[in-house]
């Protein structure tokens, strides 16, 4: 039984990893496109022209949170399944329980958002609403947090931590392996004309 929840922690976070910072994009990329912008679409984010900027002007902050939206949206269900399943009587693990799983390991992205400071959305957003650029990825740590304590403590309590473990190697590898290899081949960024 182990090894299957091993198995099946490795394969769905794996899956998923890629599939949630698509989803993050397909956010920005969806809203953009509803407030008359033409943006590209690109495997690690949503491009702009100076034309969609003037089109989007002061709604360009929607376009922006959009993508955190569904991190946070993501990350508060991963939450509540996993808290509500600790309760649960049963010990046997499902695949369901591994998905929400994954949605909560993508909310640690908001850890690497303090070392990436300025560059991510929600150091823009910080900006836009005229606070420091790491105001709101500061706040954003308490995501990554409660999500660590829900899959902590589901995963102790079922004895899937060693599972856990595995997915979380999975996941790091599968994103590195989206961002640097499998989304440039899928979504390359637009080639430009020497010309």
């Amino acid at each position: 039984m182990a090894r299957k929840n091993d198995l099946l922690a490795i394969g769905i976070t794996a899956v998923f990893m890629p599939l949630l910072i698509l989803t993050h994009e397909l956010a920005h990329y969806s809203t953009a496109l509803s407030l008359g912008a033409h943006p590209k679409l690109c495997y690690d984010q949503m491009l702009l022209s100076s034309a969609d900027m003037q089109i989007l002007g002061q709604k360009l902050a929607w376009v922006i949170l959009a993508g955190p939206i569904i991190e946070l949206t993501l990350a508060s269900l991963s939450m509540g399944w996993l808290l509500w399943r600790n309760r649960m009587p049963s010990d046997l693990i499902r695949p369901v329980d591994w998905i929400f799983t994954a949605f909560g390991m993508a909310s640690l992205r908001w850890l690497k958002v303090i070392v990436d400071g300025s560059m991510s959305d929600e150091a823009k957003l910080s900006e836009i609403l005229g606070f420091h650029h790491l105001a709101l990825p500061i706040f954003m740590l308490i995501y990554p947090l409660l999500s660590v304590f829900a899959m902590t403590r589901f995963h102790a309590r079922h004895g899937t931590l060693k599972s856990l473990g595995w997915a979380g190697c999975a996941s790091v590898f599968a994103g590195l392996a989206w961002i640097y290899w499998i989304g440039p081949a899928l979504l390359p960024y637009p080639q430009h004309d020497s010309h």
